[in-house]
């Protein structure tokens, strides 16, 4: 795994490695990484050598001197390379222990072996343990960079994306927890890029876009379905009654709450862009449409309605003409990009996928689905499930005018992951 931009600035500031002898540096180099790039052969015969290097180390200098954790890093990398995932891991993990002892809980020095222990834990699918090693990661990054520090955005970006990663990952309900972790790691970078003088409004957008994200899959999460729409009566927090659980006022709760925090930061990125000219028409145009579109989600149709003509009216604004704007809302648009019910474009060309052909309402429900192509062609299964999760979804309709407006014969080419 590539370090992200904050592990580099901390290598190269705070990194410190005992210097190798003459002879060490050349059997280090001789089992380097670059040894591996052949093949497994060069894989087992560095493994021979980082082997040797650390039984040569550990009987000079002790089995906690320092230069072990680089020797140990090397023979995990060198283990992995050959297919020897298991022990990989151990090797990370002893470098890992042999670190700590000789520079300290918080040292950077540790930020190369947290990657590849990040990496051997998901490959052996050890979710907790790589959960850890990411919660290892940003204490380190803040006891050194600062609780408040702009450099600390690289680094929860990634762990941010690692909760969304392990949410759908994790079945129990454990999975909840690391999509309100998310969030609280993408309110983390607001509250950053707030407080930083060197702000720019394209890094707030950035980080509101993505906590817009994670608001809406909470909700849906909190619902067990993507059937927002149907549940209107949830967008006012309640307290329990004998008709309803505690479970199930807390989930209408976090519906409620989801709705009204996105709304809010959908609303401060519009701000934004009416209060910076030099920002494109184009991209203000679009954050209105995604007001629309969160509208509609929530079974808002009037703000929806209101806010698609917003949409229609700012591009008219910015130059474009009736038939041009048209055009570009003539094709429906499925939503919301982040929550795609196991639906995406296809990434490949020999990707599972369907060709749907269906009619949409004024509301953005599909109607009268029927699969027209498939790969696999004769896997009827397969084209049933695509079928039902195309019905569950929403679509921003055809807009006119800015108006939506009913359409039929849409044709949708998807890639279905099973």
């Amino acid at each position: 795994m590539l370090l992200s931009i904050l592990q580099c600035l901390l290598l190269s500031t705070f990194f410190i490695v005992g210097q190798l002898s003459a002879a060490d540096t050349e059997t280090a180099g001789a089992a380097s990484g670059g040894q591996l790039e052949s093949g497994t052969d060069n894989a087992a015969g560095a493994i021979t050598r980082y082997r040797a290097l650390i039984r040569d180390h550990e009987l000079q200098r002790g089995v906690y001197d320092q230069r072990l954790s680089e020797d140990l890093l090397g023979l995990g990398q060198a283990l992995r390379a050959a297919g020897q995932h298991q022990l990989a891991l151990e090797a990370f993990r002893r470098s890992l222990h042999v670190s700590r002892i000789n520079q300290g809980l918080e040292s950077p020095a540790q930020l190369p072996i947290l990657d590849a222990l990040i990496e051997q834990n998901i490959k052996l699918e050890n979710w907790q343990n790589a959960d850890k090693n990411h919660s290892y990661l940003y204490w380190i990054s803040v006891r050194n960079l600062g609780d408040m520090s702009p450099q600390l955005l690289p680094v929860i970006d990634r762990i941010g994306e690692w909760h969304l990663m392990a949410h759908d990952l994790d079945e129990d309900t454990r999975g909840y927890l690391h999509l309100l972790q998310a969030n609280r790691l993408a309110e983390k970078a607001i509250s950053i890029i707030d407080a930083s003088g060197e702000k720019t409004d394209l890094q707030l957008i950035a980080a509101l876009q993505r906590a817009v994200g994670i608001y809406y899959r909470i909700a849906v999460d909190a619902t067990s379905a993507a059937e927002i729409a149907t549940m209107q009566s949830a967008l006012q927090p309640v307290r329990r009654t004998q008709s309803l659980s505690a479970e199930e006022v807390d989930n209408r709760n976090n519906v409620a709450l989801s709705y009204r925090h996105g709304k809010k930061a959908i609303l401060r990125i519009l701000e934004i862009y009416s209060k910076n000219s030099a920002l494109p028409y184009a991209s203000h145009a679009w954050a209105m449409a995604q007001l629309g579109d969160w509208y509609l989600l929530f079974g808002k149709r009037d703000g929806a309605a209101k806010s698609y003509r917003k949409t229609y009216d700012l591009l008219m604004e910015g130059g474009l003409d009736a038939t041009s704007i048209n055009q570009i809302f003539s094709q429906p648009v499925r939503l919301p990009a982040f929550a795609q019910s196991g639906l995406s474009m296809p990434d490949a060309i020999d990707a599972d996928y369907v060709v749907a052909e269906f009619d949409l309402s004024r509301t953005g429900r599909a109607r009268n689905i029927q699969i027209v192509d498939s790969s696999p062609a004769d896997d009827n299964d397969f084209r049933r499930q695509a079928k039902r999760a195309i019905s569950k979804d929403r679509f921003r309709p055809r807009l006119e005018g800015g108006i939506p407006i009913k359409a039929s014969g849409v044709s949708l080419k998807y890639a279905y992951s099973r």
